[in-house]
């Protein structure tokens, strides 16, 4: 039932055009792309939906290693949304500010928008908390590095969408300008640290020397 609502609701994210959407595919046809690669860049370039998709993958699946990079998108999902909400929510979306902070609270707004902050809410607290939740798992060393080669690959995938459609997935993308480089780096870092912490019994022992 879990895999069914998880790929359901995955299925309707990745179909939601919004009207920023229409303008993007358009300027990425007049020049020159395929319209079946403008389509699929624009449903695929979101972070909480890649993790949402290895999700589904790892529970139908059932195979550890796609549990354990499940296991770690969740985490990093979680984690940047929450940092990033935390300072300023309208660096995630593209959408009018006045309605991305209603919708992106800690509390629900209380007029017609609490459906999408419900949506949000589910998205980006209850996919990815669920494995590391629910069915906590301990991931090898290999397995974790598997996951940050699952994590680089999307950094890449995202920066391809951000050519094709002409717009990056998040505003904080864009605002960052020069200095993207450096905020991808240092996430990659996180990213492996988070894996150090997590795959090994005493992490310090690493940089230790015999």
């Amino acid at each position: 039932m879990s895999l069914f609502f998880f790929t359901v609701t995955y299925i309707i994210a990745c179909a939601n055009i919004k009207p920023f959407h229409r303008e993007c595919q358009k300027d990425a046809i007049k020049r020159g792309w395929h319209p079946l690669v403008v389509e699929l860049t624009r449903g695929t370039q979101y972070f909480t939906l890649y993790g949402q998709l290895w999700l589904i993958i790892a529970m139908f699946t059932d195979f550890h290693p796609y549990k354990v990079i499940a296991r770690f998108m969740g985490l990093w999902v979680f984690g940047l949304y929450s940092a990033i909400v935390s300072y300023d929510p309208t660096l995630l979306a593209w959408d009018d500010p006045v309605l991305v902070r209603q919708v992106t609270g800690v509390l629900p707004p209380t007029n017609k928008y609490v459906v999408v902050w419900c949506g949000l809410f589910f998205q980006h607290r209850i996919v990815p908390l669920w494995y590391i939740l629910v069915e906590p798992i301990r991931p090898m060393l290999i397995e974790g590095i598997l996951a940050f080669v699952a994590g680089y690959l999307f950094i890449l995938w995202s920066e391809f969408t951000w050519y094709v459609q002409g717009r990056p997935a998040y505003p904080i993308q864009e605002k960052l300008g020069e200095h993207y480089g450096a905020a991808k780096h240092g996430i990659l870092w996180l990213m492996a640290i988070t894996i150090i912490i997590s795959c090994t019994d005493e992490p310090l022992a690493l940089f230790r020397t015999p």
